[in-house]
């Protein structure tokens, strides 16, 4: 049933976007640094838009679609804020400098416009009623895997899991900090716990979630867990890598917010806007602990000095908002270069969830990524980036079915917490990790971990399904 008051708010969300996207068309032609300035200013009022519209329909600000969205702005439309907001910073990396006018132009527009039809697909499943979730058959389960997965059992679960893959994720991120203060931070890319091994590792972060769901009604436990998977991320943060590990802790923080139901009162916003600050200060360190002497013995006095010796926000939305400059160059070789692939490495990309004991499937898949099509070493990728890669201007279907697919999702998690119903939360976690990693990846990074890991995850769940009917089995039907 569609909401009539939340569907005439949507259009009017489309309208006021299209607007803003006409003036920001229409600025572009001049192609010189007050248009960038202008089409700073154009983008901050759609992010304004988005946030208001997003409020008024009632999708939290961490929520799983807000982070998307907000995560997609940061990343892709962030540099021309900058420029608006504070024309004599120096930008350490002004992408508009190092790309000709027009595509960079170009660039902009097409980020804007995925990230409105993202939005707009939010906004529709939004818009629809649902009296009861339960009624769905995606949800509707009575099985003894689903009696399983309860507030009263989930934590055992969990721990089970934690225990077992976490050992992994240790051994991964102190080898890499290991790696860093050797040989620098481009060697640790030389460092992966590839394979199955490497899934087991981010199958931990699906433990953790189960352990916080399971103490639901114990928040002083829930507290503490988070605080030691943070301080064990923040300092593996110091190999100088950030992306996992801060999405890893992203996740965790939005489901204790929801699983403990907090507010975001003045104190928790005063709070958060502190925390928020404090991490931006600290990932800006981990930018510079990249070219740091680890050999020498003044290095933590250097990274002291430097913490706070710009502002952490802006240099985070500096380097964040770099992630254009790979929209950029897809543009420029796609299809001049590169033949578009209309959407076929979705399907080719199946084929890493075979065995690949030769290496002839990674070599297929890796044909299929449009990072190293791109043959420009350390870019990094782009969601944006992939669909212009994928489908040019016919994305606003794609993005308007993404925006759809997470906003189900969100709503979905949310009606799980309230009602102890784990079962989709515990199959889809690193579903989800992988959509938040694809912002700044390829979509390559959707399949192994979200199979595997559900597969993995499925395998524990029956086995202690199985120990639990042993225990409550009659003595004499044991002996």
């Amino acid at each position: 049933m569609v909401s009539k008051k939340k569907l005439f708010i949507t259009m009017i969300y489309a309208l006021t976007s299209m607007v803003l996207y006409l003036a920001l068309a229409q600025f572009s032609q001049d192609m010189n640094r007050p248009a960038i300035q202008i089409a700073g200013w154009i983008i901050m009022g759609q992010a304004i838009n988005t946030a208001l519209t997003y409020y008024w329909l009632g999708i939290p600000l961490l929520s799983f679609s807000g982070i998307f969205t907000w995560l997609m702005y940061l990343f892709h439309l962030s540099q021309p804020v900058l420029i608006a907001l504070f024309p004599d910073y120096s930008l350490d990396f002004d992408v508009s400098k190092y790309v000709l006018a027009t595509t960079y132009f170009e660039a902009i527009k097409y980020s804007f416009m995925v990230l409105f039809f993202l939005a707009i697909g939010v906004l529709i499943m939004q818009s629809y009623r649902r009296k009861d979730l339960q009624n769905s058959s995606l949800i509707q389960n009575h099985s003894e895997l689903a009696e399983l997965i309860k507030a009263h059992n989930l934590f055992k679960t969990g721990l089970f899991i934690f225990i077992l893959t976490f050992p992994f994720e240790i051994y991964l991120q102190i080898s890499r900090l290991f790696v860093a203060l050797n040989e620098g931070y481009l060697a640790t890319f030389n460092f992966e716990l590839g394979g199955f091994f490497g899934i087991l590792a981010n199958i931990s972060l699906v433990g953790m979630i189960m352990m916080l769901c399971g103490q639901k009604h114990n928040q002083k436990v829930g507290r503490w867990m988070l605080l030691a998977y943070t301080l064990f991320y923040l300092i593996a943060m110091f190999s100088g890598g950030r992306m996992w590990q801060v999405i890893k802790l992203l996740l965790v923080f939005t489901y204790y917010l929801q699983i403990y139901q907090i507010k975001i009162s003045k104190k928790n916003l005063i709070l958060l806007l502190i925390g928020g600050y404090l991490l931006a200060g600290f990932l800006s360190v981990i930018a510079d602990i990249r070219s740091y002497d680890f050999t020498s013995s003044g290095y933590i006095l250097e990274i002291a000095k430097n913490i706070f010796a710009q502002n952490p926000i802006l240099k985070v939305l500096d380097e964040f908002g770099g992630t254009i400059y790979t929209l950029t160059l897809t543009i420029d070789k796609v299809p001049a270069m590169i033949e578009r692939s209309w959407g076929s490495q979705f399907i080719l990309n199946f084929a890493s969830l075979l065995p690949n004991l030769t290496g002839k499937i990674d070599e297929m898949v890796n044909e299929t990524n449009f990072v190293l099509l791109l043959k420009m070493p350390h870019i990094g990728g782009s969601l944006v980036a992939e669909l212009y890669y994928s489908f040019g201007k016919y994305q606003p279907i794609f993005s308007l079915l993404l925006g759809m697919g997470i906003q189900a999702m969100t709503q979905k998690i949310r009606w799980d917490i309230q009602h102890n119903q784990y079962r989709f939360i515990t199959y889809t976690a690193l579903l989800q990790y992988s959509l938040i990693s694809w912002i700044r990846g390829s979509s390559s990074i959707l399949y192994r971990n979200t199979f595997y890991g559900s597969l993995f995850v499925l395998v524990v769940v029956t086995y202690m399904s199985i120990l639990k009917k042993k225990e409550v089995q009659p003595s004499w039907r044991r002996s």
